[in-house]
């Protein structure tokens, strides 16, 4: 097992790292903390699949913001899911007014870090050695696989990275906390999807759309979120 974190340079790095590093930033790109998402695709909630366009505020290692507007048929969600400073929040009306989906507290904060990290794959910098990711392969006969320690919200999380040859992430997964069956009893999960298709904004190579899921990599995947991103602004704002 290779573990590498801090320097300026991406040498020292193993090389699956070196290799999605270089593709998804460019050269003489700053790194940036923070990325504008515009988003649309579908979600599964309480067993009916929700189209969805939603505006999301991704700032590494602290938190995000993602306002969306959500359609059955005729029923329309609209509301705010959000994490920041160790509080997080989910909460959808029906037609702006009769709630529909709601919740808080630590269940929720966990979750939401878990979230976070995966959606990092969003702010490639987040895993940049100078922003304090830490990179390990921790099987090499698996060349193509890595993992990354990110500070999420003040907490250690391990997100699970598979590169393409070319530098391309074909598929992403953490440990996240949860309750994805709704018995009542949160635990760990694996949770995680597959990546297909890219686009380039600002000097920022990212997947284009995902397909995701609690259980991923296990019998009990179950498909709960297909979405696309259709426009990244990226900036330093810390």
């Amino acid at each position: 097992m290779s573990i590498v974190a801090g320097g300026s340079t991406l040498d020292d790095l193993p090389e699956v790292a070196q290799r999605y590093l270089a593709h998804a930033i460019a050269p003489a790109v700053a790194l940036a903390d923070t990325v504008e998402l515009e988003i649309r695709g579908s979600t599964l909630q309480k067993g009916r699949w929700f189209s969805f366009t939603a505006h999301e505020r991704l700032e590494a290692s602290v938190g995000f913001h993602w306002a969306a507007r959500l359609r059955y048929g005729p029923l329309v969600l609209t509301g705010v899911d959000q994490l920041r400073s160790g509080r997080a929040s989910l909460n959808f009306r029906l037609f702006g007014v009769v709630p529909f989906l709601r919740a808080s507290g630590s269940d929720v904060v966990r979750a939401a870090r878990g979230r976070l990290a995966i959606e990092s794959m969003w702010l490639p910098s987040t895993a940049h050695p100078d922003c304090g990711a830490l990179w390990s392969t921790p099987d090499p006969a698996e060349p193509n696989r890595a993992q990354v320690r990110l500070s999420v919200d003040g907490v250690e999380t391990l997100l699970s990275l598979v590169v393409a040859p070319n530098g391309r992430l074909e598929s992403a997964s953490v440990p996240r906390w949860g309750d994805p069956t709704s018995s009542g009893t949160y635990g760990l999960h694996p949770f995680g999807g597959v990546l297909e298709g890219e686009a380039t904004f600002g000097g920022y190579t990212i997947p284009a759309r995902l397909r995701a899921g609690w259980g991923f990599g296990t019998p009990a995947y179950r498909e709960s979120f297909r979405f696309e991103i259709t426009r990244a602004a990226f900036s330093r704002s810390r």
